[in-house]
């Protein structure tokens, strides 16, 4: 069997640069361990509108819930922030699935099996060997493939946010509304969050450094539920590992795409968007160049424009952000009070938000300053 394009995994990011490459005309074939992509889902399901705008689109059914805005929490102090085009919480399940199904549409075949050697022009599968001239990666935190190809992946536990979730019901919380909390006792190097999904269920979730933190995620979130929603029913838990240190894609050679590449949010965790982003990069990227039309220089030129300049701008956000006590959290909510609340929100930009608290905020400016310079 031969395909110009083998993608990697069929989560949100590999079944999108599937579907853009063989839109792109290239033979493409997709490839998973499972055949129903997005299950167990171990994710928040919360996507910025903003992020993906233009690149993908959704189909209601993929979505649980529109938001209408948030609020952050840090002891006493709440700001409420109306923002009604921040994003939505989805149904990754459903979610996954149909961007599969669109990639198949769209004239990639998929196949489902355990890739047990790689190189650079041909892949093991099911005992069966199939030759391409672009793999597209897009195997998960770790990626197993890369080490296959001689590209170091491994991570360190400063590098990583272990997180926990339950599903719960049972809550007293705004249904259109996502709430994050942040405690550096509780929620050591991270922040909790209650993401609705609708019909009274809620995501109920934390991610912390497990460098800083004695206990595990799953402790830490027991004790933040008896803490806010002692009540609460809990009808699912979930966890997993979640990169905040981006790999330095550009000297593997490789179109590394969603978590394969490490191209999760350093700040949040959120990884979908810059899934979606890296996924539609890559596919347009790859169909070009099996026509002699690109080369994957140009590919990471635009995903450093797109995706990479972000995500290092918040990990240098981040160093600030593990240094943080709760006190400094209190102001922090303090001075987001000034600049939203009472306001409607159109558009948040992280880098513009974040001068904008250094200049409010003399306290957070100096710690900001030692870090940063």
């Amino acid at each position: 069997m031969d395909f110009e394009i083998v993608v990697c995994g069929a989560g949100p990011a590999g079944s999108t640069a599937a579907y853009h490459a063989a839109r792109g005309g290239a033979s493409v074939l997709i490839i998973d361990r499972k055949e129903h992509p997005g299950i167990p889902v171990c994710c928040a399901e919360g996507v910025s509108r903003s992020m993906i705008k233009g690149l993908v689109e959704l189909d209601p059914d993929w979505i649980s819930t529109r938001l209408q805005g948030g609020r952050v929490i840090a002891g006493d102090e709440t700001v409420e922030i109306n923002y009604p085009k921040v994003g939505f919480i989805l149904d990754r399940e459903r979610f996954d699935l149909g961007l599969l199904r669109r990639a198949i549409s769209a004239g990639a075949e998929f196949i489902v099996g355990e890739i047990t050697s790689i190189t650079e022009d041909h892949l093991i599968i099911n005992g069966k060997k199939i030759h391409f001239q672009i793999p597209i990666l897009a195997d998960g935190v770790e990626s197993r493939l890369a080490r296959m190809l001689g590209f170091d992946t491994g991570l360190d536990l400063s590098q990583v946010h272990s997180c926990a979730q339950f599903l719960i019901t049972g809550i007293d919380h705004p249904q259109d509304r996502v709430s994050f909390i942040l405690d550096r006792e509780m929620i050591p190097g991270g922040y909790g969050w209650v993401f609705p999904k609708g019909e009274g269920r809620f995501n109920f979730g934390l991610g912390i450094t497990p460098t800083l933190s004695e206990k595990s995620a799953l402790e830490c979130l027991l004790s933040l539920k008896e803490r806010y929603f002692p009540e609460a029913e809990v009808l699912k838990l979930s966890g997993g590992v979640v990169p905040a240190k981006v790999l330095k894609i550009e000297k593997s050679g490789l179109f590394l795409i969603g978590d394969a590449g490490r191209l999760t949010d350093p700040i949040s965790g959120g990884g979908i968007a810059n899934a979606i982003r890296s996924g539609w990069l890559a596919g347009r990227y790859a169909a070009r160049m099996v026509k002699g039309k690109a080369d994957i220089r140009g590919y990471y030129r635009e995903l450093r424009r797109v995706v990479l300049d972000e995500i290092r701008f918040h990990e240098r956000i981040r160093s600030i952000f593990l240094k943080l006590k709760n006190e400094d959290f209190i102001e922090l909510v303090r001075v987001l009070k000034k600049i939203y609340q009472d306001r409607k929100v159109d558009d948040i930009n992280s880098k513009e938000l974040v001068f904008k608290i250094l200049r409010i905020s003399p306290r957070l400016f100096r710690i900001g300053l030692r870090l940063l310079i």
